[in-house]
């Protein structure tokens, strides 16, 4: 038997359409953008829908990806400044009169 021979029922009006539930979730920028956001925080992301007799699921998991490391400014490279060695216009090096 192929799908050809496959025997089509009439549904009433009240009897759950997939197709339009999954039509308007493919055109839905809201729909896109939720998805996006959980597959960016690192969720799965599922949309199900159902008819009479089956349940039908779009499930999306994110991978998991080596992300490359971000250049640093060099003063942050080199890690926090260390207090004793600050040395500003307002304050004097130790041990050093000033020059008149």
């Amino acid at each position: 038997m192929s799908l050809a021979d496959a025997p089509l029922v009439v549904t009433r009006p009240e009897i759950p359409r997939p197709d339009v539930e999954l039509r308007a979730w493919a055109e839905s920028d809201q729909a896109y953008e939720h998805a996006l956001r959980a597959l960016a925080a690192g969720r799965a992301f599922m949309f199900t829908v159902t008819d009479y007799d089956a349940r039908y699921s779009l499930r999306v998991y994110p991978l998991p990806a080596r992300r490359p490391r971000l250049p640093q400014h060099p003063a942050l490279a080199e890690g926090p400044p260390d207090p004793s060695a600050r040395v500003g216009r307002h304050r004097r090096a130790h041990g050093r009169r000033p020059t008149r």
